[in-house]
């Protein structure tokens, strides 16, 4: 009760700051989202619609309507109906929709950043992570096509930065506000009919409750000891029935049989270790080594080198943050 009432006081601490923060400051916050969201519809021009397996997806609905298209694809190659649902939609002549709704997840994405890292409602926290973002290469944003790549990709990676928002709340000791929880709920249902997403998430959600439930008894009185909130169980219990959703799929495992034979038919001769060993060596070929032209290992690199030589003067400390830099 005391860290509940403590939340509370902290949540009407931060709306009076708000309240109280120089009226300038909130405008160029705002202004900053704006100017965010123009600059990505401006460069949402220079995609093209039907690309890659867009132009697949977007004879579909030509064929089957949307209930049969989705037990097809259920029963023959996937369980991401959510994405699915909404790529069949958008590829079918609805382009410009897409664009409007794929700037709108950005800048979910953003906001949702700032707030699990603690950042002040400040037009230079959305200027520091959109630059944080624009090192993502854009070859990697259409590699299956426009549409394809975000709603299968990026739209759950917004969901689910959107969807620990609670967590962090909960451990901010602050409460979900009565609207958010329909959001909430919804963000984190989309972002978990993705696989990766859905198993990152219940790690996540698990590793929290069981660390504030340690943290309570370890450092609570038994009679002062408050029940976790309700909320947080009902999320991890809806990814647990996510997951089991999507390990029962049966296009699951044709897809996997299909790809394997189509692309590496070798690849069920292989123990665990090799294949464990393959799947490191590919990541690391591809970030580090910069096969895919990719800039956040070498930046991350440079900005972890440089933090250690300012704040640091053991000598093996600065040579291990220097090997990374010349290894990339």
């Amino acid at each position: 009760m005391t860290e509940q009432l403590a939340g509370r006081q902290k949540e009407q601490l931060n709306r009076q700051q708000n309240k109280q923060q120089p009226g300038r400051e909130q405008v160029m916050y705002l202004l900053s989202l704006l100017l965010l969201a123009g600059l990505v519809w401006y460069l949402h021009r220079f995609t093209q619609p039907l690309q890659g397996d867009d132009s697949w997806f977007s004879t579909k609905l030509d064929v089957y309507t949307m209930p049969g298209y989705l037990v097809w694809r259920y029963e023959n190659w996937t369980s991401r109906l959510l994405p699915e649902t909404f790529l069949a939609i958008l590829t079918h002549g609805h382009f410009l929709l897409w664009c409007l709704l794929d700037t709108a997840l950005l800048l979910l994405l953003i906001t949702s950043l700032r707030e699990l890292l603690g950042l002040p409602r400040t037009a230079q926290s959305i200027g520091m992570l959109t630059l944080m973002t624009a090192f993502v290469p854009v070859n990697i944003l259409y590699s299956a096509g426009w549409i394809a790549t975000s709603t299968n990709y990026f739209w759950p990676l917004a969901c689910g930065c959107y969807a620990l928002l609670p967590l962090r709340r909960l451990a901010d000791h602050r409460p979900v506000r009565r609207p958010e929880y329909g959001s909430f709920t919804a963000a984190l249902l989309f972002a978990a009919n993705q696989e990766q997403m859905a198993a990152i998430l219940l790690l996540l959600y698990l590793g929290a409750i069981c660390g504030l439930y340690l943290q309570e008894h370890r450092s609570t009185a038994p009679a002062k000891r408050s029940h976790l909130p309700v909320y947080p169980l009902v999320l991890t219990a809806l990814l647990v029935l996510s997951l089991v959703f999507i390990m029962t799929c049966p296009g699951n495992g044709l897809r996997e049989t299909t790809e394997i034979r189509k692309w590496f038919p070798q690849f069920p001769q292989y123990g665990f270790g090799q294949k464990l060993l393959m799947g490191y060596l590919t990541t690391m070929v591809y970030y580090v080594a910069g096969v895919g032209h990719q800039l956040l290992f070498p930046v991350f690199s440079l900005i972890l080198a440089v933090a250690v030589w300012s704040q640091c003067s053991v000598w093996w400390k600065r040579t291990a943050a220097v090997l990374p830099v010349i290894g990339t």
